[in-house]
């Protein structure tokens, strides 16, 4: 039997993602949430939670890569943001920058990380798990900047880079090392992670292949279509695979 979570990702994106994450919760389709602390969204997230008492269900989704940051010396730089300062997510483009990324970057990246934080545990959460918009978690340059601090604010546990795949979604020889090389550092750190990660469907393709007793999250994304039905990005919640 596999021990299985589900993250719905990007709860206080906005409003309505909001909601369709709550709406996930009541229904069994999801176990946990991450929130993205500086979009605007955030606070209002943060009293659904307690209203309908999952706020110790809600990690933190950090997000390099969307919306406007917390602190000032990140927006002067063109690799995290644009001219207007919101995030561009250049340097997450480029296979330099994602691993390596010289001393005045880091300074500024782990400001805004920190700030990041500080507000996760300012709006009151405890679960203390991580993951990221887009995944630059596992990008090494923001991991070399990150793992200290998750340290620091003592997080618990920290999502793997993906490592289940649909059949038609199968990285190459390097990328995959890349992922094995990059969970073996996260796990030699110290922090909980699961076995096995990746969407729905790459589950269902995956699922016979992974051992009984296998921790594995599936991550969703919840929202509404025009129609109001509740979606997982552009799929129903009533193919199979979720945890209802």
């Amino acid at each position: 039997m596999l021990i299985l979570s589900v993250n719905a990702d990007d709860f206080g994106e906005n409003n309505s993602v909001s909601e369709a994450i709550c709406e996930s919760y009541f229904k069994g389709l999801i176990s946990d949430t991450t929130i993205m602390v500086n979009m605007p969204g955030a606070k209002n997230a943060t009293k659904l939670a307690q209203k309908y008492g999952f706020a110790d269900r809600v990690g933190l989704h950090l997000n390099l890569t969307a919306g406007v940051p917390f602190t000032p010396a990140i927006t002067k730089c063109p690799e995290f943001c644009d001219l207007s300062g919101n995030f561009n997510a250049a340097f997450h483009l480029s296979g330099t920058r994602r691993l390596i990324l010289d001393r005045r970057h880091k300074a500024a990246l782990s400001a805004e990380i920190e700030a990041q934080i500080k507000e996760y545990l300012k709006l009151g959460y405890t679960k203390l798990h991580l993951d990221s918009h887009h995944h630059v978690h596992t990008d090494l340059s923001v991991w070399g900047v990150l793992a200290p601090l998750l340290k620091k604010y003592a997080f618990r546990s920290v999502r793997i880079s993906r490592n289940m795949y649909c059949e038609n979604d199968v990285p190459g020889l390097a990328k995959k090392v890349y992922k094995g090389g990059f969970n073996a550092l996260l796990k030699s750190g110290g922090f909980e992670t699961t076995d096995y990660f990746g969407s729905a469907q790459d589950y269902l393709y995956s699922k016979n292949l992974i051992k009984s007793g296998s921790k594995v999250e599936i991550m969703v994304h919840p929202l509404y279509s025009e129609e109001g039905v509740l979606l997982d990005t552009d799929r129903p919640f009533t193919e199979p695979g979720y945890l209802r």
